[in-house]
C-alpha cells in the first residue's frame, strides 16, 4: 500500500510541475469567478437610452422585491391579491401619458409582484411575461391554479413528447408527490447556479481533457514505457497509480471548482430559497418532487460522474494512442460535437443513447427529463439512471485503460 501511495504522490509531482497545468487551472477558475458575476456587469437602460442605474443594483432591488413576499402561500388570496393589484395599475394607467409618471405607478403598485406574476404567467398563459390574462381571472381560476398547473403539465407530456405509458404513469405518480401549495421564496441563487452549471462543466471536461491525455500517452512519447516495463511495480502499481491520480484530480479539480462558484453565488445572490420547490425552474416541465437544494445536489452529483465519465474516455484513448495529441482531438469532438447535434425524441433508442454522452449529463433539461430508461421491465428516470450508468463506465473503462497498458508492457 505503501508504495502505491508513493508512486500515486510520483504522479502528482509530474502533474503539478507542468507550469501549463497551473495556467490551465487558473483559466477555469477565472471563468468560474466571472460567471457568478457576468450578468450582473454593466448598466441598466429606460426607453430612452438613458442610463437608470446598474444591472447589480437591479438585482439587489429584484431581490428585495422578491424578499418582501417570501413566506407567502401561492393560494386563491395571494392570486387575488395580485390580480387587485393589476387591476389598480391598468385603470390608472390609462388615463397616464407621461411614460416616467406611469413607470412610478408600476413601482408602487406591481412591480413587488414581479416574481408571482411570472409564476402565474406560465401556469395561466404558458408564457413568463404576460400580464393582461390576470385581469379576467376568476375565482374559480384562482381557486384552480394547482389542478390548471398539473393539466398544463401533462398537456405538454401528450402534445410535445414521445412517452410510453409507464412513463406517463410514472410521471403522473410524482406529480401527485408534488408538495402544494407551493411557499415562495427569493431563490435566484440556487436558479443561476443550476443554469452555470453546464457551461462551467464545458470548460472543467476541455480542460481536464488536456491536462490528463498525457497520462499514459506521454510514457509514449518520452520514451518511457519501456522503463516503466523492466520497473518493480511496472505491470500493476504503476498502472494503478496513474489511473488512482486520474480519478482523485478530477474529482478535486471539479468539487472545488464547484464549491467555489456555489459559494461565490450565494454570496452575492443569497442563500434564500433552498426550500423552493423545483418546478420553479420551470413550472410546466418538470414534475419531480424535489426542492431546490435536493435538485441541485442530484444535479452536482451527475455532473461530477459526468466528468469522470470523460476523464476515464481520456484514460483509456491515453493507453491506447502513441500521442497526447491524438487524445486532445478526440476528446474535444466527444465533448463539442454533442452540443450542435438534436436527436430527434421520436427516434427514442437514438436519443437515449445520445443523452448518455458525459456532456449531455451535464445538461439539467436531461437529467430531469421525461424520458426514462427501462431496466428488466422497472422505469427507472434519468436523474437515478444517468449517475448509476456514469459510475459503472468509469470503473469498466478504467479497467479497460488498465489492461491495455498492461498488455502494451506484456508485448
Amino acid at each position: 500500500m505503501r508504495e502505491l501511495l508513493n508512486l500515486i504522490k510520483f504522479e502528482y509531482y509530474k502533474m503539478f510541475k507542468k507550469k501549463s497545468l497551473w495556467f490551465i487551472l487558473a483559466g477555469l477558475f477565472g471563468l468560474s469567478m466571472l460567471g457568478s458575476v457576468a450578468m450582473l456587469l454593466g448598466n441598466t437602460y429606460d426607453m430612452e437610452g438613458e442610463v437608470t442605474g446598474t444591472r447589480y443594483e437591479e438585482m439587489q432591488a429584484e431581490r428585495k422585491n422578491a424578499r418582501a413576499l417570501g413566506g407567502r402561500t401561492i393560494d386563491a388570496a395571494l392570486i387575488q391579491e395580485v390580480q387587485e393589484a393589476y387591476r389598480s395599475y391598468f385603470s390608472q394607467a390609462e388615463e397616464i401619458s407621461d411614460e416616467e409618471e406611469k413607470e412610478k405607478l408600476y413601482e408602487d403598485t406591481v412591480k413587488k409582484y414581479e416574481p408571482i406574476m411570472e409564476i402565474l404567467s406560465q401556469v395561466y398563459t404558458g408564457s413568463y411575461n404576460s400580464q393582461e390574462f390576470i385581469l379576467d381571472l376568476t375565482e374559480d381560476d384562482r381557486n384552480q391554479f394547482y389542478e390548471t398547473l398539473k393539466q398544463k403539465q401533462k398537456q405538454l407530456w401528450e402534445e410535445y413528447f414521445f412517452l410510453t405509458k409507464e412513463e406517463e404513469s410514472k410521471l403522473l405518480d410524482y406529480q401527485q408527490q408534488i408538495k402544494t401549495p407551493f411557499i415562495y421564496n427569493y431563490g435566484a441563487g440556487w436558479m443561476r447556479y443550476e443554469i452555470l452549471l453546464y457551461s462551467l462543466s464545458v470548460f472543467l471536461m476541455l480542460a481536464l481533457a488536456i491536462c490528463l491525455a498525457p497520462v499514459f500517452g506521454g510514457e509514449y512519447t518520452s520514451k518511457m514505457d519501456a522503463l516503466i516495463l523492466s520497473s518493480k511495480y511496472g505491470k500493476s502499481k504503476v498502472i494503478q497509480a496513474k489511473l488512482i491520480m486520474a480519478v482523485t484530480f478530477t474529482i478535486g479539480v471539479t468539487t472545488v471548482l464547484l464549491g467555489i462558484q456555489l459559494l461565490e453565488i450565494m454570496l452575492i445572490y443569497g442563500a434564500d430559497g433552498w426550500k423552493n420547490p423545483i418546478q420553479f425552474w420551470s413550472l410546466t416541465q418538470i414534475v419531480f418532487p424535489f426542492n431546490q437544494i435536493e435538485a441541485i445536489g442530484i444535479y452536482v452529483l451527475c455532473v461530477i460522474l459526468a466528468v469522470l465519465f470523460l476523464t476515464a474516455i481520456v484514460s483509456l484513448l491515453s493507453a491506447k494512442l502513441k500521442s497526447p495529441f491524438g487524445v486532445i482531438v478526440i476528446c474535444f469532438m466527444v465533448i463539442i460535437i454533442p452540443m450542435f447535434l438534436d436527436i430527434p425524441e421520436q427516434y427514442r433508442m437514438l436519443n437515449s443513447i445520445y443523452r448518455l454522452l458525459p456532456i449531455c449529463m451535464t445538461q439539467e433539461w436531461n437529467v430531469f427529463c421525461h424520458y426514462m430508461y427501462g431496466i428488466n421491465n422497472v422505469i427507472v428516470p434519468t436523474y437515478i439512471f444517468i449517475p448509476l450508468f456514469a459510475l459503472a463506465a468509469v470503473v469498466l473503462l478504467n479497467i479497460w485503460a488498465f489492461k491495455v497498458f498492461k498488455k502494451h508492457q506484456v508485448a
